[in-house]
């Protein structure tokens, strides 16, 4: 099958405190394609995120999800139920190393087996004791 243009709604959310929560919205065109066992979204990020000139491909793999970046910042996160992935975040400024704890993944898929919903829940450990709840919500219009 080949690479279909779609339209996503790409929600992030994070809460690092009762004060201190934000989200951002944005919609994009990118692509949903298959690549053997794995449903896949990729899309260039905008200055919105602060990742511009960068490229994001989304695997979902089974009960796995990996968000792929590469371009000015460069960092691949796992997903995966009730588990700690730990990954190198590079970005211009340097590179730190963050923990990635995932509560919930919701996927739903259309009649192709391509992604037309995706959300993931998860907690983010910085060094020794920044912590923060997150969350990314795509919907995908064919």
């Amino acid at each position: 099958m080949e690479k279909q243009e779609v339209l996503l709604t790409i929600k992030g959310a994070y809460d690092e405190s009762v004060d201190n929560s934000e989200s951002i919205e944005l919609r994009t065109e990118g692509y949903s394609y298959l690549e053997g066992d794995c449903a896949c979204l990729t899309y260039e990020e905008s200055s919105i995120y602060g990742l511009e000139g960068t490229t994001t491909t989304i695997k979902v793999c089974g009960n796995q999800v990996s968000i792929i970046r590469l371009g000015t910042l460069n960092s691949v996160m796992d997903f995966e139920l009730n588990q700690r992935n730990v990954t190198l975040y590079s970005t211009p400024y340097g590179e730190t190393q963050i923990g990635i704890i995932t509560n919930a993944i919701n996927v739903e898929y259309n009649d192709n087996g391509l992604i037309k919903y995706l959300k993931i829940n998860y907690e983010i450990e910085i060094g020794t004791g920044a912590n923060s709840a997150n969350s990314i919500e795509i919907k995908v219009q064919y």
